[in-house]
């Protein structure tokens, strides 16, 4: 699928909360109701319009990546920490923005699938390499990889703190599509006041999750 994510992003500390097993992230998928299904379409329409390199007729595919991704232990889900849905639009959300940035430029860039690689000794696939032809060091894509983790758990964690201060969460929808803080507030036609209100409370959510980790 066009969408794969290219390698398994490193696994988070045992610290930071158990990561659930495949028979608990099937639980969960199996359990959404049609309302969460409902959002996490939304969401990944919304994703997929954020990059010229996909459509809203993307967003099925974009969704089923993302349950593949976290029950193949390719996107470790930690209940403790963040809600089932909440993390599933951060993993769409990561899935979307790997593709955009390996599609965009003019570079050539070859990527190697984790299901194309060469089988191991024990029958597993080896994911020691990717091709990456005049991008970046297998230094720097290890490096990029774990930033996307972070990235991806904190836009879940996020969200799911501001679900309820909904233009704290639109502020930070604008700061992700990469719009300046005047843009958002045109867009979104409220006073100063209240957008400075929202402002700052999503600004102390990004400071408290900074402490977190």
């Amino acid at each position: 699928m066009f969408l794969g994510t290219l390698v398994a992003v490193p696994r988070p500390p045992a610290t930071s909360g158990a990561v659930a097993p495949r028979s608990q992230v099937e639980s969960a998928i199996a359990g959404l109701a049609d309302r969460d299904f409902a959002v996490l379409q939304y969401e990944a329409e919304r994703i997929c319009r954020k990059y010229r390199e996909l459509s809203p007729d993307d967003a099925g595919d974009l969704l089923q990546d993302a349950f593949q991704a976290v029950i193949e232990a390719r996107r470790y889900w930690q209940p403790a920490n963040v809600a089932f849905v909440p993390f599933l639009i951060g993993v769409m959300q990561s899935l979307a923005h790997n593709y955009h940035k390996h599609m965009k430029g003019s570079h050539s860039v070859n990527v190697t699938y984790e299901h194309q690689l060469p089988p191991t000794e024990d029958g597993s696939s080896t994911i020691d390499s990717i091709a990456v032809e005049g991008h970046a060091s297998a230094e720097e894509t290890v490096s990029d990889l774990q930033e996307l983790a972070l990235v991806e758990a904190g836009i879940s964690i996020l969200r799911a703190q501001l679900a309820q201060h909904p233009l704290s969460l639109a502020i930070f929808d604008g700061l992700l599509d990469g719009k300046e803080k005047k843009q958002i507030r045109e867009e979104l036609n409220v006073e100063w006041t209240a957008f400075w209100s929202a402002d700052r409370r999503l600004t102390r959510a990004i400071e408290a999750y900074k402490r977190s980790i």
